[in-house]
């Protein structure tokens, strides 16, 4: 499963619990564990397990990259982790409404929030399946 990594969130505590933090930081040869806003980028890929380990590298995706960009300035109803899965799974994938929801519980809301998301990148919504 490939991976795009919005953000960090933060270092793990314990208990569930995490310390924000907004840069990973490390010396040489150091390591650590941080917590990360990720999203799948291959719809038709397993869900990566809690012991599955990333490698990081450049990503081919230059539509989820716009979409990444502009997603600082949508309101938050546009940028709930339903909604941004949404639309890059309808850049990378191209789904129809019945796909999605067999793997994803995208609600209405969620989809109509990834098509205002995607035509804010400039991404033409009406052109995908899931919007026709």
């Amino acid at each position: 499963q490939d991976m795009i990594v919005e953000r960090v969130r933060g270092i793990p505590m314990g208990e569930g619990r995490f310390r924000p933090v907004e840069r990973i930081r490390l010396t040489a040869k150091a390591t650590a564990e941080y917590i990360l806003l990720a999203y799948c980028l291959n719809f038709d890929r397993a869900n990566p397990e809690p012991q599955s380990r990333f490698t990081v590298g450049g990503a081919d995706y230059p539509e989820v990259q716009k979409l990444f960009a502009v997603l600082p300035q949508a309101p938050p109803d546009q940028r709930t982790i339903g909604a941004v899965q949404t639309a890059i799974w309808v850049i990378t994938d191209d789904l129809t409404r019945g796909q999605l929801q067999s793997r994803f519980p995208a609600t209405d809301a969620d989809i109509a929030a990834a098509r205002q998301v995607l035509e804010r990148a400039g991404i033409q919504a009406a052109t995908k399946r899931l919007y026709r």
